[in-house]
Parts: C-alpha cells; sequence; structure tokens
C-alpha cells in the first residue's frame, strides 16, 4: 500500500517503511521475501537516517553501491542474505559503521571477508 502513489512514504503508510515521526525520515526498510529483482538501488544512499534495511530472500544482484555504506552511518541492521547474485567487495572496502551490530551476507557472491575492524560494535555475521 503505498507503492506508486508519488507521495512521501511518511506521510502515508507503505507496506516495509518505517519512519521517525519526528523528523518524516526514513528509519527502516524490510522488504525481505517479496520477489524483488533488479539491481540493487542507489538511492538507499539518499537515506542518512536508515538504520534497519532488510532486503533477504529476493533477487537482487549487482554491487552495494559505495553511496548506502558512506551515507548510512546510522545503519544498526543490513539483512542482505540469500539474494544469491549480489556482488562486489563492499566488505573489505567498508568505512567504518560504528553502530552496525547484525550483518548477515550469506548465500551472495561477495568478493572479500569482513574486516572487523569497520564493524566495532558487530554482533551477528
Amino acid at each position: 500500500q503505498g507503492w506508486g502513489t508519488g507521495q512521501h512514504p511518511c506521510w502515508t503508510q507503505w507496506v516495509g517503511i518505517a519512519c521517525n515521526i519526528e523528523n518524516n525520515a526514513v528509519f527502516a526498510i524490510i522488504l525481505s521475501n517479496n520477489n524483488l529483482t533488479g539491481t540493487f538501488p542507489s538511492s538507499f544512499g539518499y537515506l542518512p537516517e536508515l538504520a534497519i534495511l532488510g532486503l533477504s530472500h529476493n533477487h537482487l544482484k549487482g554491487t552495494i553501491p559505495s553511496s548506502l555504506m558512506m551515507s548510512c552511518t546510522k545503519l544498526h541492521e543490513l539483512d542482505l542474505s540469500y539474494n544469491y547474485k549480489l556482488s562486489g567487495d563492499f566488505l573489505s572496502h567498508s568505512p567504518p559503521l560504528n553502530l552496525l551490530n547484525v550483518l548477515s551476507v550469506p548465500f551472495n557472491d561477495f568478493d572479500g571477508e569482513p574486516v572487523l575492524s569497520s564493524f566495532p560494535n558487530l554482533e551477528f555475521v
């Protein structure tokens, strides 16, 4: 509900989107198991308040845009597991995400291993 209406996701209730009512900023996108296809949206990098991103069990492909890792410094949870075709080396070249405590990326085609110093509060990999 709300998708494709042209309205701001925080002014109407969009399925899978949660907003902070104080500043109308998107803080969570949870669209796991939605049969999403295509490349990973670079526009997620324009959501600086994003704390939770759950896109597991879809059919996303391609690389993770650097804008996500550079701009979304408030990420607490990132779940991209079971997309199978996400690729690249974002885990080994990520800027520090000091607040990230949940990272789930299995069953993809990422290169390299996470540099754990980039994720000092990580509790789950």
